[in-house]
């Protein structure tokens, strides 16, 4: 039987109810989770699309730099694919900023980072 923590911090001395809890107790709202997902992404493509403009980068070059094709690099740019943990690795490796920079709302990119191009 499982219980929840208010039963655990029940001071009486007799056994605590035999409330049980739900499934809804252990799963998340799947509509929430993909709002967060969505919302992650949005700012990742926000981010390199300013990465881009203020760098004067195309999306050929900064494919390149990321070890990416340029058609993959544009469909994540287009929010046509949720890019996996391999590719936000490379896109941190050709920007040459954390992912957690790149996933970070408002971020204020330095005004000079040596690009090696």
């Amino acid at each position: 039987m499982i219980y929840t923590n208010e039963m655990e911090q029940n001071n009486n001395t007799e056994r605590p109810s035999d409330k049980l809890l739900s499934k809804q107790d252990f799963f998340f709202d799947r509509s929430e989770l993909d709002m967060q997902r969505t919302r992650g992404v949005d700012v990742l493509i926000s981010n390199l699309k300013r990465y881009r403009k203020n760098y004067k980068l195309s999306q050929e070059e900064l494919a390149a730099r990321s070890e990416l094709t340029t058609r993959c690099y544009g469909q994540i740019e287009r929010g046509e694919v949720q890019p996996r943990l391999e590719t936000l690795d490379k896109l941190s490796y050709g920007t040459g900023l954390s992912l957690a920079v790149l996933l970070t709302e408002n971020f204020e990119f330095p005004v000079q980072l040596e690009l090696d191009l």
